[in-house]
């Protein structure tokens, strides 16, 4: 007797994980879930690829985030938005309103001017170098900093300045908000990285990789089980089998028997 249940056991559990894996990776859901991790690997590579550019080209991309929070992953003003369904998805960003009071200077705060006002869609406004018109709405004056850009803004205007301070009654339209520098800074940006090779390098390191590790650790094992079938005990047994002794009596007494009659036969001839 031969028992090899406890082997052909160890074969199912590797075909169970083989299979397992199979329909794990051909399954809708996985391909989904797969595609979702990819995003939020790259997307979070992008935002780090953002705060590096942000810090080293100062004013660059400074609108795509909190005032007073360049760089810093929590006050980025954009959101990632990935729609579809199935193995083919669109990844784009969305800008996010801002909530913050915009900075007063100092010399301004030393005239009176309160820092209250929130810059709502600044972020959308000045990378897309949008038109805005400024009208003041719990004071009489706009106050600002005289500045050389601005000058041409109020001409027409009712206004004046002191000590380098302008006071303007009435509204200021500017046609392109922002400059050169910024107006489509962070678009161009997000084109040429998601078009490089950086987040399929990120995929890589981060899920690919590992998923693989992880399913060759699975099968190496269940695969090294068989290894440590060598010290368990009784896990093949061999039952030798050996002739029936009631049977070999019986064969035995046949015999006698048969000698005996064939003898009596004999002398019947020899007395004839």
């Amino acid at each position: 007797m031969i028992n090899i249940r406890g082997e052909l056991d160890k074969f199912r559990e590797i075909g169970v994980a083989v299979a397992t894996i199979e329909s794990t990776l051909k399954s809708e859901r996985h391909v989904s879930s797969l595609i979702k991790a990819a995003h939020e690997v790259t997307a979070g590579e992008f935002v780090a690829n953002m705060s590096s550019n942000t810090l080293r080209e100062t004013g660059k991309y400074d609108h795509m985030y909190e005032w007073g929070q360049a760089g810093d992953p929590n006050g980025k003003l954009w959101r990632h938005v990935l729609r579809g369904n199935g193995a083919n998805r669109a990844a784009f960003f969305e800008f996010k309103a801002s909530k913050k009071t915009v900075p007063v200077d100092p010399k301004l705060q030393g005239v009176g001017v309160k820092k209250i006002h929130v810059f709502v869609w600044k972020a959308m406004v000045l990378e897309n170098g949008l038109p805005v018109k400024i009208s003041p709405k719990l004071a009489k004056y706009l106050v600002f900093l005289s500045k050389k850009s601005k000058r041409s803004a109020i001409r027409g205007g009712q206004g004046f300045s002191r000590n380098g301070i302008i006071y303007f009654r009435g509204t200021i339209s500017i046609a392109r908000a922002g400059n050169e520098r910024i107006n489509g800074a962070f678009t161009n940006e997000w084109t040429r990285w998601w078009n490089s090779g950086e987040p399929q390098q990120a995929i890589s390191k981060t899920l690919t990789k590992p998923a693989l590790d992880a399913m060759k650790k699975t099968l190496a094992e269940k695969v090294s089980s068989f290894a440590r079938l060598k010290e368990k005990e009784k896990t093949f047994s061999i039952t030798a089998l050996t002739p029936d002794r009631l049977m070999e009596e019986k064969f035995q007494e046949s015999l006698r028997r048969n000698y005996i009659a064939a003898a009596a036969s004999r002398r019947s001839l020899m007395d004839d």
